[in-house]
């Protein structure tokens, strides 16, 4: 203890030997300008959070990711990309955790040894194992790295930052609060449009989401949680009210997104819901997943013609555009999809063991694609991004190893999650059901599109993962560390 003492007045010392530097050089730099020097304080004040206040750069950091623009939008030249601000300041929480692991302040054997944690250890050392096999290295390499450093920070640190601070529902509330920032600007946009622009909801949110897919993703993500704040116990009226404000927010940017895999995900959150409150048997879930399995086999040629029949294209009209959900004959959207799904599945078919490599597939699915599966919106050069499916992204960028173990992943999760309903205390029963159905709709929307590699759902994503642990872990009913 009198060593870390002494380690931290060290630090506390240097700190305010270069602030009082600074001061003294205010006057000289002014005369002989130097501009530079005057980035200076700036540079003082992130060092002075990130070495006394970790807690205000993880709020920081969660107040500013809805506001987050990619680097190609000021510079479409560069060759590589990054998220500003976020990013850079993941990175150097990174550099801060790695160096308090490797100076001792390491993370309870609770955590360490939980079976999400262990299931993340398998994962990223899939991720690597297949960087090293991947037919564009440099490329995976950067792709890892941005895992490590999401999962590193907002799932690793963050657990040790919420049995510091306790301060999850704050984190919360501001992304909420930022992200709703966000909606209104997108809303007020589309207003001049006209609600009713199908178009115009494709775009309406940016530079600060990408298109209205990743923003309908985060929205159908935040809801449930929303949801479950209203009903928290011993929470004041005016957290509730304002709750209601949001959760109201949410729902009609959900709406006017035209994102129908978020509507899609969000009515199978509900029913996963249900069966989860009123507590339906493994068995049975079991026994009804075979059975959906069966009829649907029987049943597959009908339902494929009835979809191929369906000529309802993506549409303002509400009604339509849900309609237009099992068009794959002529909604270019779908058709896309499905080209991107038998691009992927051709990839694991060449690569079945490790894949192409983490992050290559939208630099290599362009050789696969066949003439008679390309559409309006497909490329020749096979530029238009990713595989629109976690899973099948896995499994042509890590091969069939990495889309099991992904899926591995999903289910420690939810089975971590359902038994944390069972003995977490009565005050954090609603937060923990709302981030484990948060997650499910992402689960469920990953069928369809993947954005782990943004940080608008990496973020939130990788967090709700650390607070399902860290409930599982303290905030148990009559726990004595809670006690203590």
């Amino acid at each position: 203890m009198h060593k870390k003492i002494n380690q931290f007045s060290i630090i506390e010392i240097v700190f305010w030997s270069l602030s009082l530097i600074f001061l003294v050089m205010i006057i000289p730099a002014w005369l002989f300008n130097w501009p530079l020097f005057f980035t200076f304080p700036v540079i003082l004040v992130f060092t002075y959070f990130f070495l006394f206040r970790i807690d205000k750069v993880f709020d920081f950091i969660f107040f500013i990711t809805p506001f987050s623009i990619q680097l190609s939008e000021f510079f479409p030249q560069v060759s590589f990309d990054i998220f500003l601000p976020t990013e850079p300041l993941i990175l150097a929480l990174l550099l801060v955790f790695a160096y308090k692991m490797i100076t001792g302040s390491g993370l309870p054997r609770a955590f360490v040894q939980h079976p999400i944690s262990i299931a993340l250890y398998i994962y990223l050392f899939w991720l690597i194992f297949t960087s090293i096999t991947s037919s564009m290295p440099l490329v995976s390499l950067k792709y890892v790295l941005m895992k490590i450093w999401y999962i590193g920070v907002f799932y690793f640190y963050l657990l040790n930052y919420l049995h510091k601070y306790k301060t999850f529902i704050t984190t919360i509330r501001l992304y909420v609060f930022s992200f709703a920032l966000v909606i209104m600007y997108s809303l007020i946009r589309l207003s001049g449009y006209g609600f009713n622009d199908f178009q115009a909801a494709h775009f309406v949110m940016e530079p600060f989401y990408r298109d209205h897919t990743i923003y309908g993703a985060v929205l159908a993500l935040f809801i449930p949680v929303l949801l479950s704040l209203i009903f928290r116990k011993e929470q004041k009226a005016l957290h509730k009210i304002g709750g209601i404000y949001f959760l109201l927010l949410f729902l009609v940017a959900l709406i006017f997104s035209y994102t129908r895999a978020a509507w899609i995900s969000l009515l199978a959150v509900a029913a996963l819901f249900l069966l989860i409150y009123f507590k339906v048997s493994w068995k049975w879930l079991l026994s009804g997943a075979l059975l959906l399995v069966i009829v649907s086999t029987q049943l597959w040629w009908t339902i494929y013609f009835r979809m191929e029949s369906n000529k309802q294209d993506s549409s303002s009209d509400f009604s339509e555009h849900v309609e237009s959900i099992t068009n794959i004959a002529t909604d270019a959207s779908n058709l896309e999809r499905i080209n991107r799904w038998k691009a992927a599945w051709r990839l694991a078919a060449e690569r079945p063991g490790v894949g192409w490599g983490p992050g290559t597939y939208q630099f290599q699915y362009a050789s696969v694609q066949f003439s008679y599966d390309k559409t309006i919106i497909s490329t020749n050069f096979g530029d238009g991004g990713n595989a629109h499916s976690e899973y099948l992204g896995h499994l042509a960028e890590t091969g069939w190893p990495g889309m099991f173990i992904f899926i591995g992943l999903i289910a420690s999760v939810l089975i971590s999650g359902i038994k944390a309903l069972t003995i977490v205390d009565a005050q954090h029963y609603a937060l923990l059901f709302g981030v484990l159905l948060g997650l499910s709709t992402y689960f469920v929307h990953a069928f369809l599109n993947n954005f782990l590699d943004a940080d608008k759902m990496a973020v939130p994503f990788w967090s709700f993962l650390a607070f399902i642990v860290y409930a599982q872990t303290f905030l148990q009913k009559n726990d004595t560390v809670n006690k203590n």
